[in-house]
């Protein structure tokens, strides 16, 4: 083959490859962090829609200005959580702006109060609306209680919770190596930090990553 055909041959093959990841990226990203979504083993579960509802009202202001998907994910991980697993949840937080987040870095730094996060303004998720924090409920109550089993499953309420979470499609702080955030729940769509800070953000028809199992459980 001929040096001349040989250079049009890989001019090709490196224009194809730049399209391809160019498609790729567009339009099927890749997961940032790959999430093991667990098997929940539950076939069905009585749905209590005004205890739901209720609950939801409860945290209403903190699912203002969220991604759609992750707003929608945030109320289905309340009503699964208390109809299937009788766990009543709330969310403490969710868009935060870039002065927040800067106030709440100096907390347990310049401020006082214990460290809370490492994240500066335009480091969290939560200044995009990919991420929400929760708490439980128990008895009106906050409870962070990380190994209270108010259910009697034999499993944490708090570990039922961050499992159906992650089965919506959510990665949970709970899981990180750095910096353990078990009250935090982000969904990235694959965008990274320096992806976000750019500029760069999905868009309103992005859709959670769901396991079968979830769906089944939310359309009967």
């Amino acid at each position: 083959m001929k040096r001349g055909t040989i250079f049009i041959w890989i001019l090709f093959l490196l224009v194809m490859f730049a399209i391809g990841s160019f498609l790729a990226a567009s339009t099927n990203r890749m997961p940032s962090i790959l999430i093991d979504q667990p098997e929940l083993g539950l076939e069905s579960c009585p749905r209590d829609r005004a205890g739901e509802n209720r609950l939801i009202n409860d945290s209403s202001d903190q699912l203002k200005q969220l991604h759609p998907a992750v707003r929608a994910g945030a109320k289905d991980l309340i009503r699964l959580s208390h109809s299937c697993y009788n766990i009543d949840i709330r969310i403490t937080q969710g868009y935060r702006t870039k002065k927040q987040q800067d106030a709440l870095y100096e907390q347990g730094r310049s401020q006082a109060g214990e460290v809370v996060t490492n994240a500066r303004g335009g480091e969290s998720m939560h200044n995009y609306g990919l991420a929400i924090d929760f708490v439980q409920m128990i008895d009106g109550d906050i409870s962070y209680d990380l190994e209270y089993d108010g259910n009697q499953s034999g499993k944490s309420d708090w570990r039922e919770v961050a499992a159906v979470g992650k089965a919506l499609g959510f990665e949970w702080g709970g899981d990180w190596k750095r910096f353990v955030d078990y009250p935090h729940f982000e969904m990235t769509f694959g965008y990274s930090l320096n992806e976000l800070q750019a500029g760069e953000k999905p868009g309103r028809q992005e859709k959670a990553n769901r396991t079968e199992e979830i769906e089944k459980l939310l359309n009967p």
